[in-house]
C-alpha cells in the first residue's frame, strides 16, 4: 500500500507516532491505549520483581499501539510485535524505527494460531515471555457480519488452523488464543487481555487452571452504564483468588474523558491491582 493510503497519528500527547492505514484495516484507539497503559504498569512491576529487563509480547499487534505503548512507557522492556497480516507487520516495522525503538522492539509476521513449531522457528519459543498483552480478534466467523475489508475482518474475526489447514473455528478460537499466550509465558508471567465485556466468561474459562491472581476490570462509557469492554489479567501458574475491580469510566456527564481516562490517553501508566 502507498503512503497516500496511510495516516500518521499521534498517541500519548505525541509521545508515540504510528503510521496506520486509513481504511481496510483496524485502527488503534481507546482499547489499545488502555491495554498499553495497564500493560506498562504490569511490565514495570515485573521488571522490579525480576530485577531485569522483561520480555513483552503484543499478540495481534495491528500497527503496534499496545506493544510500542508499553515500550515507550516502561523502559526496562524488550517488545515483540506479532502480527499475521503482512501489510500490518510492515507498518509495525516502520513504526518501530519511527519511534526510535529499533533497539528494543521487533516484529514477527506470523499466525499465532499456527503450530508451536512454526512459532518457535520465528523465535517465539515456549516460556520465553514475561508479559503477554493482547486485544484479540473479537468474533467467531459465524457470529458477525464481518467488515468487508480483509484487513478489518482479520482484526475482528478469528480464523484458526485445523489439521494444518486454515478453516473457521467456532467456539474455541479465543480459547486457542489464550492457550498460545499461556504456552509462551514463563511461569509467573503475566497475561493482560482487553475484550468485549460479554467475552468475560469465556476469558475466565480459558484462564482457569492456567492462571491465578486473576482480576477483571470492566470499562464503561459512562458512570452507571453497562460495561462495553473488560480488561482481564492473571499470572501463569499462580493460585491466588479472583478479584473484580471497580469500573474504569471513560466519559463524564459533559462527554469529556474522565481524569483517569485522560491520564491514560496522555501516556500515564494505568493502575493495575495493588
Amino acid at each position: 500500500m502507498t503512503a497516500a493510503e496511510q495516516s500518521l497519528d499521534a498517541f500519548f500527547n505525541g509521545g508515540l507516532r504510528l503510521a496506520q492505514f486509513r481504511r481496510g484495516h483496524h485502527r488503534g484507539g481507546t482499547d489499545g491505549v488502555l491495554a498499553a497503559m495497564a500493560g506498562a504498569t504490569l511490565a514495570a512491576a515485573l521488571a522490579r520483581r525480576l530485577r531485569r529487563t522483561v520480555d513483552v509480547l503484543d499478540m495481534g499487534a495491528g500497527s503496534g499501539l499496545i506493544g510500542l505503548g508499553v515500550a515507550r512507557t516502561a523502559p526496562a522492556t524488550r517488545v515483540t510485535l506479532a502480527e499475521r497480516d503482512g501489510d500490518l507487520a510492515g507498518l509495525c516495522a516502520g513504526n518501530i524505527v519511527l519511534n526510535g525503538l529499533d533497539g528494543r522492539a521487533r516484529v514477527v509476521n506470523i499466525d499465532l494460531l499456527d503450530r508451536p513449531e512454526a512459532l518457535a522457528a520465528a523465535g517465539l519459543v515456549a516460556e520465553s515471555q514475561d508479559l503477554v498483552v493482547t486485544n484479540p480478534p473479537w468474533f467467531a466467523p459465524e457470529a458477525v457480519r464481518a467488515s468487508p475489508g480483509a484487513g478489518r475482518r482479520a482484526a475482528h474475526v478469528f480464523d484458526a488452523p485445523v489439521d494444518g489447514m486454515r478453516e473457521p473455528v467456532r467456539e474455541d478460537a479465543l480459547q486457542a488464543w489464550l492457550r498460545c499466550a499461556c504456552r509462551l509465558l514463563r511461569p509467573g508471567g503475566a497475561l493482560l487481555v482487553i475484550h468485549r465485556a460479554e467475552a468475560l466468561p469465556e476469558i475466565l474459562a480459558g484462564m482457569a487452571r492456567r492462571f491465578g491472581d486473576v482480576r477483571a476490570r470492566p470499562v464503561a462509557a459512562r458512570a452507571g452504564a453497562p460495561a462495553i469492554r473488560v480488561m482481564v489479567g492473571g499470572l501463569r501458574g499462580r493460585r491466588g483468588p479472583f478479584a473484580l475491580d471497580a469500573p474504569l469510566v471513560l466519559h463524564g456527564p459533559d462527554g469529556a474523558f474522565t481524569a483517569e481516562a485522560a491520564r491514560a490517553h496522555a501516556g500515564e501508566s494505568l493502575p493495575w491491582g495493588d
